[in-house]
């Protein structure tokens, strides 16, 4: 039996990742991508929810060590669209060393740090590693989600 549901009323911040386990791709074609902010863009306007950054300088450190080109060039398009960039802090960097301390890889740590700081209520990543690792997290102020649980979310 999977959980309940969760209802979620609109104004809530939600920071998206678009990458998968392992820096595997879970985009085949640039109409993927377009797909995946139609998503992000439709969610927004359906349940009023603010959305801070499609970037931050974490996501723009990850795009850069991308080894394909063509997604790095996406990505780095995509990234360009941002309204506004979370930037590390020394609080944040600070932040980042307590939640790693909870076995999450530095790099993801930084993710939620920045997240945090941002103000996000919810973080979203089809990572199942940082997913797990991270509902385990006591003192972490945003709830984790998978891709399926935001569109649950959306939809309830």
């Amino acid at each position: 039996m999977g959980r309940p549901r969760r209802t979620t009323s609109g104004g809530l911040v939600y920071h998206v990742l678009n990458r998968a386990n392992a820096r595997m791709p879970i985009f085949d074609t640039p109409g993927d991508y377009e797909a995946f902010e139609r998503i992000i863009e439709e969610a927004v306007e359906r349940v009023q929810m603010r959305l801070l950054s499609y970037s931050s300088e974490a996501l723009q450190y990850e795009t850069e060590q991308n080894f394909w080109p063509v997604r790095r060039e996406h990505a780095k398009a995509v990234l360009a669209k941002a309204k506004s960039t979370a930037v590390v802090s020394e609080s944040v960097q600070q932040r980042a060393g307590q939640i790693a301390e909870s076995g999450i890889k530095p790099l993801d740590a930084l993710h939620l740090a920045l997240a945090e700081a941002a103000g996000a209520e919810c973080f979203c990543t089809c990572d199942d590693q940082l997913l797990q690792r991270g509902k385990r997290i006591q003192n972490l102020k945003l709830r984790i989600l998978s891709p399926l649980d935001l569109v649950q979310e959306i939809e309830a």
